[in-house]
């Protein structure tokens, strides 16, 4: 009976939740539900706000429309003769590898390169503000200037003509400094990048390095001109030393360099973009991307202490020194302490190793350094050695377990038949006497 009663007791507990529940779910449905539509899906669905809002336009418009009247189809205005001549003048632009000549040369650097080395105005036409040494792409940043560098030959470099115009080589080179136009006095006044530009300059004074082209080896010194400035300064320095003839017929190499740093993924690229100019009149750019990482050169000039006060307090008065002086406290106190008492206990481990272990080593070190002798050809065998390593060639090759076995069980098979056929031969006088 207790059962019974116990069973009626949950069964109606259940049935009466169960209904309670459906019951407070109706009473929240129709009557305690919240009447405010969501935010979210109202921002989609606005069925009762018609009403266009402040940031808000048609797409078409709606004037003199009626339900008579059709939308005929919108054709696509096809661009004329002049204007997919400018279009194709500005793709020419932009690839180097249609540079042929030097007329080419000039307006690739005005209107593709100089626009990529400062960052321009946003897709929306907002200026870029706080984005002061990046490039184009607003992420990388320029280390130091862009430089241009040009190798020239000298005037009178051609022995069987003196109208034409030799290859590059290192006795041939220019290094003679100008005024601007390639004479030897100005007639006006210019900027000092332009004058500096015609300045020849040696490789202690630009630190460069000679640099292997496809037809040359060009070498570490030449004419400079470093991209200083705002835009429109370039480009107007630029256009003055395309007019002072600054690229002409002794030119046979321009040298375009480019650092630059990413902070998003720690990188520093090395760019390098090479204009030859042949004795022919052609031209040939090629381009070189070098990511460099120095994080193997950093430690191991950290680990010998080798740095340059000097250099650091010149890059920052406060900032230098006391980075130096945190780095020494942290570094060669603490860690270089910690890793000096790691080393001695280590040598004592192994020292005393040896003192239990000392034939055993011995033995060892004698087995290495014999076959380190044998590996580099400078080691001899002694007659024991030889014994012993002629054993063991033959022994590889005529004792191979694997190799015999075959022949092991065919022996085997064969003692077997020969046993079972005596102990038949040996039962047939027997069952002849029977």
């Amino acid at each position: 009976m207790v059962n019974i009663t116990c069973e009626w007791f949950f069964l109606i507990n259940i049935i009466h939740s169960t209904n309670q529940v459906i019951c407070l779910a109706i009473i929240f449905a129709f009557f305690i539900r919240n009447t405010t539509k969501d935010k979210e899906a109202a921002e989609y669905i606005d069925d009762d706000n018609l009403q266009l809002d402040h940031n808000e336009d048609y797409l078409y418009s709606l004037e003199n429309d009626s339900p008579f009247s059709h939308r005929t189809q919108t054709r696509v205005n096809r661009l004329d003769q002049a204007e997919i001549s400018r279009a194709r003048d500005q793709r020419f632009k932009r690839n180097t590898n249609v540079i042929s000549t030097i007329n080419q040369y000039w307006p690739w650097l005005e209107a593709n390169l100089i626009e990529n080395i400062r960052a321009q105005e946003w897709y929306n036409g907002e200026p870029p503000r706080n984005l002061t040494g990046l490039i184009n792409d607003k992420s990388n940043r320029l280390i130091g200037w862009t430089t241009m560098r040009q190798l020239r030959i000298k005037l009178n470099s051609c022995f069987s003509n003196s109208t034409c115009r030799s290859d590059y080589s290192l006795l041939n080179e220019e290094k003679r400094s100008f005024q601007p136009g390639w004479n030897n006095r100005t007639i006006r006044n210019y900027s000092s990048a332009i004058y500096q530009a015609f300045q020849y300059q040696t490789s202690d004074q630009l630190d460069t390095y000679i640099y292997i082209g496809e037809h040359a080896t060009y070498g570490s010194c030449g004419f400079v001109y470093e991209f200083r400035g705002r835009l429109n300064e370039l480009l107007s320095n630029l256009s003055q030393l395309h007019q002072l003839g600054w690229i002409d017929s002794q030119t046979r190499g321009v040298i375009i360099q480019i650092n630059l740093y990413n902070p998003n993924s720690q990188l520093f690229t090395w760019i390098n973009l090479l204009g030859e100019f042949l004795s022919t009149g052609g031209v040939e750019v090629q381009s070189r991307f070098e990511p460099i990482s120095f994080q193997a050169e950093m430690l191991f000039q950290m680990i010998p202490m080798n740095f340059n006060a000097h250099e650091l307090s010149e890059a920052a008065a406060f900032l230098g020194p006391f980075c130096f002086s945190l780095f020494i406290l942290l570094v060669l106190f603490v860690c270089m302490s910690m890793f000096l008492t790691i080393i001695n206990d280590s040598f004592g481990t192994v020292r005393d190793e040896i003192k239990l272990n000392g034939d055993v080593d011995q033995h060892m070190f004698s087995f290495m350094f014999y076959k380190f002798q044998r590996w580099i050809g400078l080691g001899r065998l002694n007659e024991l050695q030889r014994l012993e390593e002629r054993d063991g060639q033959m022994g590889s090759k005529y004792l191979d377990p694997i190799e015999h076995f075959p022949n092991k069980i065919d022996k085997l098979l064969d003692a077997l038949n020969r046993v079972y056929m005596d102990q038949i031969i040996s039962k047939v006088p027997q069952m002849q006497k029977s």
